[in-house]
Formats: structure tokens, sequence, C-alpha cells
């Protein structure tokens, strides 16, 4: 695609003051399983590139895939700059960029038939511990490779390849529904222990068939593996630029300011080895880097792409993301909260009541912009004088991630790798968990 790429910024100068191309080809290849059986190998190829440009001040945008058509392709952006916004930043000169770990030939030539492999023993083991569990899995591998080219003499591109199996079970014991999810990022290693794998839903699957009775009321609790995602999620409007620059974060105002307990610290690490939002730069050519979000408790900086940085007053924070058919817009790399102490174990042997919460379901926020969240729990466990007791059900926990983050109690020891997230489990003092008790 390199000659298409040139061809387009050249015959887009012609009709604009500055341009941009962003051009994608990637390879995906997914490996399904539904219901215990193998039900698709598909390989699809994606090729585009989208074209951004500035013509008499404004913005202009249009993406395609038929490269033949590039005068279609660039009086398409040309036209839509008639009603485009305001351009009151530049596109990027060429800029030191960082060295990154995000390919992998082994997952490059990883071939279809060890993804198939793996699903099968997953599932085959998962099938003898869990008799009568009902899975949907798959295994996912792409080659990506970018390149952006642009007025300003910027012309860069890299190579990069991601891969992870996702796992979701189904069990139903006494008209009780239990589900049992997981997630690997294989990027960096093509490498699963699917007896370990198995043994570890196997054991949440026993508990599972536990019930345990919990009351409406505050209690300690523990948030782990994709659980703390949906904490962390309730966070990111408020640090996203967009909202900053509509005037709509409750953050604005708050910068290096103490707004939770000390021992929290996240960072958008746009350059974590193999992380799904790792790059050398951003969707505009800027360099990515890592960017503290919290720091020791502090609010530390807001995600800014190069338009919402310029209506901020501020300097892109390298986090513009996009694909070649969408315009750039502030976005997370990759969310990572730093470690602390604690071993699981040794933290539920030490509650007298709480909640274990592996996994929550419905989005149920009330107020995003606000920090609010109100999740289902889908698999959590009831903690009674230091032990794991049983299954809860019919819960739901609710709060505002800026009041809880002070509630912070502690954190894990062992980082869990879920791509775009890299968090520890999170311990919090006095959650209201909502029961039909």
């Amino acid at each position: 695609m390199a000659n298409e790429t040139e061809r387009i910024l050249s015959e887009a100068l012609l009709v604009s003051d500055a341009a941009e191309v962003y051009s994608e080809t990637s390879t995906a290849t997914t490996v399904s399983f539904q219901a215990n059986r193998c039900h698709s190998v598909e390989t699809k190829l994606t090729r585009g590139a989208g074209l951004r440009l500035i013509r008499d001040g404004h913005l202009g945008f249009a993406a395609g895939t038929n490269l033949d058509r590039i005068d279609e392709l660039v009086e398409a952006a040309s036209e839509t700059a008639r009603l485009g916004g305001r351009a009151e930043f530049r596109f990027p000169a060429p800029a030191e960029l960082p060295s990154v770990a995000l390919e992998s030939n082994r997952i490059t030539l990883l071939p279809p038939g060890r993804m198939l492999k793996l699903g099968s023993d997953v599932i085959q083991l998962c099938e003898q511990q869990i008799p009568g569990i009902k899975i949907d899995l798959s295994v996912h591998r792409a080659v990506t490779e970018i390149r952006l080219v642009n007025s300003q003499g910027f012309d860069q591109a890299y190579d990069k390849t991601t891969c992870y199996l996702s796992f979701e079970g189904l069990l139903v014991k006494d008209y009780s529904f239990i589900w049992l999810d997981d997630f690997l990022n294989l990027s960096r290693e093509f490498k699963v222990d699917p007896v370990a794998f198995a043994k570890h839903l196997a054991q949440l699957a026993r508990q599972a068939q536990s019930p345990a009775r919990l009351k409406t009321g505050h209690y300690p609790c523990i948030f782990i593996q994709t659980a703390g995602i949906d904490l962390l999620t309730a966070l990111l409007p408020g640090v996203n630029g967009k909202n900053l620059q509509k005037d709509m974060s409750p953050l604005i105002g708050r910068e290096n300011k103490k707004l939770f307990d000390e021992r929290l610290t996240v960072w958008d690490d746009g350059l974590a080895d193999f992380g799904f939002g790792t790059a050398p730069f951003d969707g505009e050519g800027v360099p990515q880097r890592k960017t503290a979000l919290i720091e020791g408790g502090i609010f530390r900086n807001f995600l800014l792409d190069l338009r919402t940085a310029a209506a901020t007053g501020r300097e892109s924070t390298g986090n513009a993301s996009r694909i070649y058919r969408s315009v750039p817009v502030p976005g997370m790399t990759n969310i990572v909260v730093e470690p602390g102490d604690l071993s699981l174990e040794q933290t539920i042997a030490g509650i007298d009541e709480g909640v274990l919460i592996y996994a929550a379901v419905g989005g149920g926020q009330s107020n995003l912009l606000a920090g609010d969240f109100s999740v289902n729990i889908s698999l959590g466990f009831k903690i009674e004088n230091g032990e794991v007791t049983g299954r809860v059900k019919d819960a739901m926990v609710a709060g505002n991630i800026y009041e809880i983050g002070k509630k912070l109690a502690g954190l894990g020891d062992t980082i869990y790798d879920y791509g775009g997230f890299q968090l520890p489990f999170m311990m919090f003092d006095d959650l209201l968990i909502a029961t039909n008790r």
C-alpha cells in the first residue's frame, strides 16, 4: 500500500493546505468454538486508508478501501471540509519515536492448527473437570501494519501482532446459571498451560455451586480479574480530553490534587510491552508515552489528542485513537495499575465478612461522566471468617469511582494482563452491595 499512500497525500495537497494519510493492513484469524464444538476458522483481510486534510482552515475527512479510486477519496475529503470544524492545530513534524515491543515473529507465523488445538485442549480439560459446562471460546490472532504520512514530512510505519484467548462458560445447577469467564493476552508468547487454566475454572465452579446468603449492606470487597476493569472504566470519561474540552469532566480544576488513596497509581502506558494499545506513535503521529493519570492518589493528567489539546491550550499526550475509517479522538492506550504487596489468600483470611468479585455484567452506570457505576455481580463469592463460603446470587454493587477510590484498602502483588488493562486485585472498605434479601 506504500505507493497508494504517497499518491493519496500528493493528490490531497493539490486541493488542500495540509493533509495526512493513515493506512492500515490487517490479517486476522479467529478460531471459534460454540457449545464445546468447533464452530469456525475464519481469516479476514482488512485494507484501507483514511485521509484527513485542512482546507481554508477547516478539517475534512474521508476513508476508503478501493485505493484505485484515489481521486474520489480526495474529492470526498475536500467536500467535507466545507462543513468541517476549524483546524486549530498543525499536523506533527517528524520526531524521535520510542522503541516498543509490539511484534512477535512466533505470533506472526502461528498456524491456525495450533490455535485450534489449544481451544480443543482447554475445552476437553474443562469438560472433564466441570461436567455439564457449555463453553464458547475463541482464539484470535491479528497481524497489522500501520503507516502514517503527512505534509509536515512525517512518514513512519510499524508492524504489530495481537493474540488472545477468550473463554465464556455456562454451568446450570439447580435452575441456577453459573457464568465462568476468563481472558488471556497471548501477544507476547503463545504459551498456555491448559491444565492449570482448567483447574482454576474448576475450582471457581465448585465454589459457585454452594449458595451463600448475603443481606443488603456495606462490605469490604475484593475486585479481581475482569471485575477490576469495570471499576477502572468508570474513571475513563473523566480523564478523556474530549470531556475536558466540553467542560464536562468532574476532574476539571483538580489536577495535582489528592483525590484517591495514596496507594493508588494508575498509568496510561502506550509503551507497555505487547499491550493492545502499544505503538511508537499515536493515530496522528505524536510519540506515545507513559502518562500518569493517578500518582500516589493524586490526579495528574487528562488524555489528549491534537485537537483537544489545541482547544484547551495544552499539548497532546499521544492519545489519538483511531482506525483507518475514523477520525482521531482521545482515548486510552493501556491502563496499568501498579501492584501492591497483598496476597489474595492472606487478604481473604483477614476479612470477617465481605465479597470477592470475579466478574460483573450489565454496565448499568447511571452517570458515566460523574464516575458512577452500578453493575450486577455475575460471579462473586461471600467471604466469612476468612474463608470463601459460597456464591452470591442476585446482587449488585454500586458506587462512585471518586468516592470509593478513597476507600482503597490495598492492592494485590500479582498483575493480571488483559491486553488493554494490566491490574492487580483491588480491595475496598465499606462498599454498598444490594441483594434481594
